[in-house]
């Protein structure tokens, strides 16, 4: 999913802030967000558990545009925030006992909405704040 057209121009301008405050964000909720180029053609980002160690993962891929990682953390903020529990019980991705072994969410259509409405709410709610403090809005 992409951003939506109204809110694109804005992003752009406030795209470095929106990057740090959203990995702040992860941070805070003990979400490690690493950047690293993901393989798989059109895959944005994972949300990753490992069970044994307890940590949880965030990776983004380094070779989207600013405007496709800020919505991707948004959402994989999103998945953490609405779908800890799905996280947790293996049925989001997430690393088994087996280091490496990569269970998918089944493409639960329904939870990738969510997420994705997650993260625009987030985007919006980040820019308002933005133009609130520059006096633009």
């Amino acid at each position: 999913m992409q951003l939506d057209i109204l809110i694109r121009e804005d992003v752009f301008s406030y795209r470095e802030e929106l990057i740090n405050d959203l990995s702040s964000i992860a941070n805070l909720m003990k979400l490690r967000m690493i950047q690293a180029v993901l393989g798989s053609e059109g895959l944005s980002g994972l949300l990753l558990y490992d069970r044994k160690r307890a940590l949880s993962h965030m990776i983004v891929n380094e070779n989207d545009s600013d405007d496709n990682k800020i919505f991707t953390i948004g959402h994989e903020i999103g998945h953490f925030v609405l779908h800890k529990e799905e996280l947790l019980n293996g049925k989001l991705c997430s690393f088994t006992e087996r280091i490496g072994q990569l269970l998918s969410n089944n493409g639960d259509d329904a939870l990738e909405k969510e997420a994705d409405e997650f993260s625009e709410k987030i985007i919006q709610l980040l820019l308002a704040i933005y133009k609130r403090r520059s006096g633009t809005q």
